[in-house]
C-alpha cells in the first residue's frame, strides 16, 4: 500500500519530520543528545544522525516521548508539505460549481464507503477493481478527492489465496476552469481517467470530455517567464525525437556541437525546462513538461501548486499570443504570390523575422533569457501587430502616435503593409500608412514594457479591456 500524499497531509511521522528538519536546526536543537565519541573513544563529528541516535537513547527508546521532542522543534523549524508530481488534466465542456447538491451526493458515497464498481450510474464501463471515495476536502475555488483502488489478485504459492493491492489517488479540481491536478504515486495513467471519469460524473451525468494539459515550447517558455523562474537545464528534442540537454539557454549553449548536430536532423524545441522560482516564500527547483507533468523536488505546501496553477492558466488563456511566427509569414508569402518557390519565402521569412528581432532588441531595455526567449516575444509582437492592423485607429490618436523612421524597418513594414492588403482588404496606399502607426505603436509598447514578454501581454490586455 502506498502511504505517500501530497494533498492530503495532515500529519508526519518521526521520519517526515526528521527529513523536513534542515541539520542546522536540528543539531541545535538536540545537540545535547549527540554521541561525542565513538565504541573505542574517538572523538566523532557531530552532525544530525548522531543527534538523533542520541535522542533515541535520553529517550530510552521511548516512540511517544522522541516524537513529541522532535514534534516540538518540527513545528517551529520543519519544512511542511511534500514533494509535488502531479499530472494535468482538463474536464472540460460543463461548469464544475460545488452545489450542495453534488456535494451531498460526494460526501453520501464517502460516509457508507461505496464501490462505485457497483454503481452503474457513475461507474465507467468495464471498471475491474473496486474503487472507493476515501476522503474529501473543500477550499475556495477547489476541491480535493482522494480515491482508494482496490485490485484483487489470486496467487498460487506456496498457498492459494487472494491477495489485495490497494493504492490511492489524490485529485485536485479547480471549479471556474476544470483543471484537474492528479497525485498519483503508482503512476499509472490509465487509473488517472478513470477517477476523473467518476468526478465528472459525480457533477454531471454526461459522457465526460477529459483532454490531457499539453504544453508546447511557447508555452513553457511563458510559464517560467510568469513565474520569473531562473532557466537551469532545458531539455530540447527534434522532429525525429533525438533529444538534448543543454545548460542554459543562452546562444553560446545553443553553438555547442552536440546541439548542433541534433538541430541538423530537424528543428530543436523545448520539451522540458527546468527553472529555480520562489512562489509564496518557497524557493525550489520547478520542472514542468510539454506533456502537463508539474513536478518539485523539495517540501512544498498544497498552495504553492495553486500560486503554479494561476500561472497556468494565464498562459493558457493568452495562447493566441504564440501562434507560431513562421507558420503565419509562410501562410501570408503563399497567399501573396501562390506560384512563389519554396527557397523564396525562406529566404524572405528570415528577412521578415531578423528585421523583428532587430526591432525588439533596439528598443528592449531588460535582458531575457537567451534565443529562445527572444523569439517567442517576437512571437507575440508579430501577433500584436496582426491584432493592430486590423484595430489601430481604436488605440491611438495625434498626441499617442510616436514618429518613427520608416526606412529603418523596410521589410517589416512591408511585410505588415502585405497582411493588410491581403487580409483585410485595403489599398496598398493605405496599407503602409497603417503599417508605420502600428510599428510607431509596437515601439511604445516594448518600451513601456521593458520587452518583458509577460507585460507586453499584461499591456496590451490591459489596453483592450479599457478601450
Amino acid at each position: 500500500m502506498s502511504e505517500r500524499t501530497f494533498f492530503f497531509r495532515d500529519k508526519y511521522n518521526l521520519k517526515e519530520m526528521f527529513e523536513r528538519i534542515y541539520a542546522p536546526e536540528f543539531i541545535e536543537a538536540f545537540k545535547q543528545h549527540s554521541d561525542w565519541t565513538d565504541e573505542e573513544g574517538a572523538a566523532l563529528e557531530i552532525n544530525k544522525s548522531n543527534c538523533f541516535v542520541g535522542l533515541s537513547k535520553s529517550c530510552n527508546d521511548d516512540q511517544e516521548q522522541m516524537y513529541r521532542e522532535m514534534e516540538t522543534v518540527f513545528l517551529e523549524h520543519g519544512r511542511k508539505g511534500d514533494k509535488l508530481n502531479v499530472k494535468l488534466y482538463k474536464l472540460d465542456g460543463f461548469d464544475f460549481s460545488l452545489t450542495e447538491q453534488v456535494r451531498s451526493r460526494i460526501e453520501g458515497y464517502k460516509s457508507i464507503t461505496q464501490n462505485i464498481k457497483d454503481l452503474d450510474t457513475f461507474s465507467p464501463a468495464g471498471l475491474k477493481y473496486n474503487l472507493f471515495i476515501e476522503d474529501t476536502a473543500y477550499k475556495q475555488g477547489a476541491m480535493d478527492v482522494k480515491f482508494k483502488i482496490e485490485v484483487e489478485t489470486f496467487v498460487f504459492e506456496p498457498t492459494p489465496k487472494k491477495i489485495v493491492d490497494t493504492h490511492f489517488i489524490e485529485v485536485r479540481l479547480y471549479h471556474s476552469t476544470g483543471l484537474t491536478a492528479v497525485f498519483n504515486p503508482n503512476g499509472v495513467l490509465k487509473n488517472n481517467k478513470v477517477v476523473l471519469t467518476v468526478l465528472h460524473l459525480l457533477f454531471h451525468f454526461q459522457n465526460p470530455n477529459i483532454k490531457e494539459v499539453v504544453f508546447d515550447e511557447a508555452q513553457l517558455l511563458m510559464i517560467q517567464l510568469k513565474l520569473n523562474g531562473q532557466v537551469s537545464s532545458p531539455r530540447l528534442k527534434s522532429d525525429g525525437d533525438l533529444r538534448v540537454e543543454i545548460h542554459g539557454l543562452n546562444d553560446m549553449n545553443y553553438g555547442d556541437p552536440l546541439v548542433q548536430a541534433v538541430n541538423n536532423h530537424g528543428k530543436l524545441r523545448i520539451y522540458e525546462l527546468s527553472s529555480v522560482c520562489t512562489v509564496a516564500g518557497h524557493r525550489f527547483n520547478l520542472k514542468i513538461s510539454e506533456e502537463g507533468r508539474v513536478q518539485v523536488e523539495s517540501f512544498v505546501e498544497s498552495y504553492v501548486l495553486d500560486r503554479i496553477i494561476t500561472d497556468i492558466d494565464w498562459v493558457i488563456l493568452t495562447r493566441p499570443y504564440f501562434k507560431q511566427m513562421d507558420v503565419q509569414i509562410e501562410e501570408l508569402l503563399k497567399r501573396k504570390s501562390r506560384g512563389s518557390l519554396e527557397s523564396q519565402r525562406a529566404k524572405k521569412s528570415k528577412l521578415i523575422q531578423q528585421e523583428l528581432v532587430k526591432f525588439f532588441k533596439d528598443y528592449r531595455t531588460k535582458g531575457i533569457f537567451g534565443e529562445k526567449a527572444v523569439l517567442l516575444t517576437c512571437t507575440i509582437i508579430l501577433n500584436i501587430a496582426h491584432f493592430l492592423m486590423k484595430s489601430i485607429d481604436r488605440f491611438i490618436t495625434e498626441e499617442n502616435l510616436i514618429e518613427i523612421d520608416s526606412n529603418s524597418y523596410t521589410v517589416l513594414n512591408e511585410y505588415l503593409a502585405d497582411f493588410a492588403v491581403v487580409n483585410i482588404r485595403i489599398n496598398r496606399t493605405e496599407s503602409l500608412k497603417q503599417a508605420e502607426k502600428v510599428i510607431g505603436f509596437l515601439k511604445k509598447l516594448i518600451i513601456s514594457s521593458t520587452g518583458d514578454p509577460v507585460k507586453l501581454i499584461e499591456n496590451v490586455e490591459t489596453m483592450i479591456r479599457t478601450d
